[in-house]
C-alpha cells in the first residue's frame, strides 16, 4: 500500500498522497490495545455459579516427612533361583556374610542300562561350577566342602535363607576343593569311589523320583568365616560330568552330563532339582553409625543391600497424614484427592563409578519376606505384559531414585489405614533381588533427605 489516488476534476489533474503501511497498522491496533487494556480479568468468573460443596482446589506439597531405619531382614526366598552364592565375605561396613547352598541334580537318562549300557567303567568323575561374578578378596584361596544330603528337599516348596541344613546333611564330606581367583568355570575331579560305584549303577530306577531317592541332594558349604570372596554359581553352567567307557572299548570314550540346575525338563521325563542358597550374616562387626534394628534413631545414610541382609524401613510419619489433612480442613475442605505422588530418593554423593554397585531398580514392600508390595509396585501386573507408573529405576543423571507412589498416598490418608511402614528393597525380579550389590542413599537425617512431592486436589 504504496499509493493512493485521488483525482481532482477541477483541475483536471491527478493528485498522488502517499501514506505508509505502518502508519495504517499503528492507527487500527492501537486503539484496540487500549481498549482490551482497559479491561480487567476475574478469575473468578463463574464461580458463583458453582455448588459451595462442588469447589475445588489444586495443591502442591513436599513437606511430609518419612523416617528411614536400616534393618535386618530375618529371611527372604532363596529357593528355586539361578544364581546362588557360595563362599564368605566380611564388609567392614555392614559385617560378614557366609553362603552355602543345597542342591540336587538329575539323571541324564533313565532306565537300567539305557545310560551307560552293558559293563560300563567310569573313567573320571568332575563337577563343574560356573561362575557368572564374584564379590570380594578373589585373591584368597577358601576350602570347600560337598556332603549329601540323607533327606531330599523338594522343587515344589519354597526355602527361605534361613534353611538350616545340618540335620539331613552328612557326617563326613562327599569331597572337597579348594579355589580362588576370578576365572568363569570351576571344575574339580572327584576321586570318591564309592559315590562313583554307586552313579554307576543305574538298577532300579526309570523315573526322576526314584533317582532322588537315591541321590537326595549335595551341600556345598566353605569352610570357616575368611574375608575372602562370595562366588555366584550359574546352575544353568553347572553339572556333574562322567566320562566312562563300555566292556572292550578305550577309556574316557564317552560320557554322561548331571545336570543342577532347579525345574530342569529332559527329553524323557521332567525332572525336578531343588536348590536352596543358605546364607548365614554376623552383624557385630557393622558400623555403629548405620543404627541397625534400632527403632529410635532414623538412619543418616540408608542401605539396600538385598542379599547382603540390610534393607532400608521406610516410615510415613502420622505426623505428616495428619498435618496434610489438617491444611484441607483449615480451608474449608473435607476431603483429599491425590493426583500424584513421587518419591525422590538422593545418594550422598556425586559419584557416577559408585553407582555401578547400586541396584538398577528398587522396589517396595508391605511385607518383604513374602514379596507383598505396596498397591503402586504391582510387579504381578507387570509380568503379566501391563503397564505400570510406579517407576523406581535409578536416574543416574540426577543421582537419585524415583518411585510414583499416588495409589499408596492416597491410602495414608484414610482414617482406617495403618501400614505406614515399607520396605525399601531391590525389585522383586530375580535378576536385581538375589545379588550382592549395595545402594547407598542418603537418610532421613541427612542435609538431603527423601523428598516427598504430593500433587492433591482438595474437595469441599
Amino acid at each position: 500500500m504504496t499509493e493512493y489516488f485521488n483525482r481532482n476534476h477541477t483541475g483536471g489533474r491527478a493528485r498522488r498522497r502517499s501514506i505508509s503501511a505502518g502508519a495504517v497498522l499503528a492507527a487500527l491496533f492501537f486503539p484496540l490495545l487500549a481498549a482490551v487494556s482497559c479491561i480487567k480479568a476475574d478469575d473468578s468468573l463463574g464461580v458463583g455459579l458453582i455448588p459451595e460443596d462442588e469447589r475445588l482446589s489444586l495443591r502442591r506439597d513436599s513437606s511430609f516427612r518419612i523416617e528411614t531405619y536400616n534393618v535386618t531382614v530375618d529371611s527372604i526366598i532363596a529357593s528355586g533361583m539361578q544364581t546362588n552364592y557360595v563362599g564368605s565375605r566380611v564388609d567392614p561396613v555392614t559385617g560378614a556374610v557366609r553362603g552355602g547352598l543345597v542342591f540336587q541334580m538329575s539323571a541324564a537318562s533313565f532306565g537300567n542300562d539305557s545310560l551307560f549300557g552293558t559293563t560300563p567303567t567310569i573313567d573320571s568323575l568332575f563337577i563343574r561350577f560356573g561362575i557368572s561374578d564374584t564379590y570380594g578378596k578373589t585373591s584368597v584361596e577358601q576350602t570347600f566342602d560337598v556332603y549329601e544330603l540323607t533327606e531330599r528337599v523338594y522343587w515344589d516348596s519354597v526355602y527361605y535363607t534361613d534353611f538350616d541344613p545340618t540335620p539331613i546333611v552328612g557326617e563326613t564330606p562327599l569331597f572337597s576343593f579348594q579355589h580362588s581367583g576370578d576365572a568363569d568355570y570351576v571344575v574339580k575331579r572327584i576321586e570318591n569311589a564309592d559315590f562313583i560305584s554307586r552313579l554307576a549303577d543305574t538298577t532300579g530306577y526309570t523315573v526322576d523320583s526314584l533317582f532322588k531317592k537315591r541321590f537326595k541332594g549335595f551341600y556345598l558349604k566353605a569352610q570357616g568365616d575368611a574375608d575372602a570372596a562370595l562366588y555366584a554359581v550359574d546352575m544353568t553352567d553347572s553339572y556333574f560330568i562322567a566320562h566312562y567307557h563300555n566292556k572292550d572299548a578305550k577309556p574316557d570314550t564317552t560320557y554322561a552330563m548331571y545336570r543342577i540346575m532347579p525345574n530342569l525338563p529332559s527329553s524323557y521325563y521332567y525332572t525336578y532339582n531343588q536348590c536352596i542358597n543358605v546364607l548365614d550374616y554376623d552383624f557385630a562387626g557393622v558400623d555403629p553409625e548405620l543404627h541397625l534394628d534400632d527403632p529410635e534413631h532414623p538412619a543418616v545414610t540408608a542401605y539396600v543391600q538385598g542379599y547382603g541382609g540390610i534393607q532400608t524401613r521406610l516410615h510415613f510419619t502420622k505426623e505428616s497424614v495428619d498435618a496434610l489433612k489438617a491444611k484441607a480442613t483449615a480451608a474449608g475442605y473435607s476431603e483429599i484427592a491425590v493426583n500424584k505422588a513421587v518419591l525422590q530418593f538422593p545418594f550422598p554423593t556425586r559419584d557416577p563409578e559408585a553407582m555401578d554397585d547400586m541396584y538398577g531398580r528398587l522396589g517396595m514392600y508391605l511385607d518383604f519376606k513374602t514379596f507383598d508390595p505396596i498397591p503402586d509396585y504391582s510387579y504381578y501386573m507387570e509380568n503379566n505384559g501391563y503397564y505400570i507408573s510406579y517407576g523406581g529405576y535409578i536416574n543416574r543423571s540426577r543421582y537419585m531414585y524415583e518411585m510414583d507412589i499416588t495409589y499408596y498416598v492416597q491410602r495414608l490418608l484414610r482414617e482406617d489405614y495403618e501400614k505406614r511402614d515399607v520396605m525399601l528393597a531391590p525389585s522383586a525380579s530375580e535378576a536385581e533381588l538375589h545379588k550382592f550389590d549395595e545402594s547407598v542413599l542418603s537418610g532421613s537425617e541427612s542435609a538431603e533427605p527423601p523428598l516427598l512431592i504430593i500433587t492433591y486436589t482438595m474437595i469441599k
